[in-house]
């Protein structure tokens, strides 16, 4: 058994399916050593053994500094299952976390690997003690496919290659009451939400300031896409709302291979569509930025009759984001 670990860390028991593998540890904090120099101390929180990329591993514990840190290391797909690699290394939380969470489109060999497109997307969520349902959720998909909870207190899962951590919902029960949270956005290398400030919105279009931003990168809320970059000087940015004149985006579906939505008389529509043979209404319609990198829910489908009818899911420009990726 371990040894309680003292404040501020985490005194959860440590959880997973090889707990009492002290190898798993070993490897763990080798690897952490390996990457981020040497860390006096290291407490397990999750040692699991078998998920779909491999062993999974999350520590908590001190650096050479005297820093509390909290670290997450994964096996790859493309490596032995015992050589582990950081995908994050974070600040240990104030206060003291519910639960821990990431999501990474990084499972190749190395953090700063390109994301495939065709990939998948690792997550996964350790809860506190007393949690008696962990969740999952992906907002890049319909309401209708959403993840059935995890019993106890950790869910791994895979989610589509377009997920982030912005798009990414943890809910967890305990005493009976469910809460829900974004993930964690601090995983090494994969895409990250960027807040977006100096926020001046006129009818048709917004001014900013952010960082990373490039010329058709999106502009969106929590809920869904509200426009694209078009101008970008410094850090200030200028975005085309969807209701702006000549704003045009690609689009896809879960049935829809391709699309354009644009600004129409009636708001957003499909002005252009092809590759497909049916639509369902509640279909969740995701936007590409300039690269095709990111995708972000902008829409969902109400009617299909006589044609494809869409509504945006965001109404607001007061708290915004753009998703940026960094090597």
């Amino acid at each position: 058994m371990w040894s309680a670990p003292p404040q501020p860390f985490l005194a959860w028991p440590v959880a997973g399916d090889a707990a009492a593998e002290d190898t798993l540890v070993g490897a763990a904090r080798a690897a952490w050593d390996r990457y981020r120099g040497p860390h006096p101390s290291g407490y397990p929180l999750l040692v699991e053994a078998k998920t779909p990329i491999g062993p999974v591993v999350i520590l908590q514990g001190t650096d050479a500094h005297g820093g509390y840190r909290l670290a997450i290391l994964t096996a790859s797909r493309d490596t032995p299952a015992d050589e582990l690699i950081l995908r994050s290394d974070r600040a240990f939380p104030t206060p003291a976390p519910t639960q821990i969470s990431m999501v990474t489109d990084r499972v190749g060999e190395q953090p700063g690997d390109l994301p495939h497109q065709r990939g998948e997307t690792f997550a996964l969520a350790l809860s506190e003690p007393g949690t008696t349902t962990t969740t999952i959720s992906s907002r890049i998909t319909s309401p209708n496919r959403s993840a059935a909870p995890t019993r106890g207190r950790v869910a791994i899962t895979m989610l589509p290659w377009a997920a982030t951590a912005f798009t990414t919902d943890i809910t967890t029960v305990r005493a009976g009451t469910s809460r829900t949270t974004p993930a964690d956005d601090d995983a090494t290398g994969s895409r990250h939400a960027q807040h977006v400030t100096a926020v001046t919105a006129t009818g048709t279009t917004l001014s900013a300031s952010v960082e990373g931003a490039r010329v058709g990168s999106l502009v969106t809320a929590r809920e869904g896409v509200v426009g694209v970059v078009t101008n970008v000087s410094d850090s200030r940015v200028t975005a085309g709302l969807l209701n702006a004149p000549g704003t045009q985006l690609r689009v896809t579906s879960p049935h829809i291979d391709a699309a354009i939505l644009g600004a129409t008389e009636r708001g957003p529509a499909l002005v252009a569509t092809a590759g497909y043979s049916r639509v369902d209404v509640g279909e969740t319609i995701l936007a590409a930025d300039a690269d095709g990198i990111t995708q972000l829910p902008i829409a969902r489908v109400t009617s299909t009759v006589p044609d494809i009818q869409v509504a945006p899911l965001a109404t607001t420009t007061d708290q915004l984001w753009i998703i940026t990726t960094t090597a």
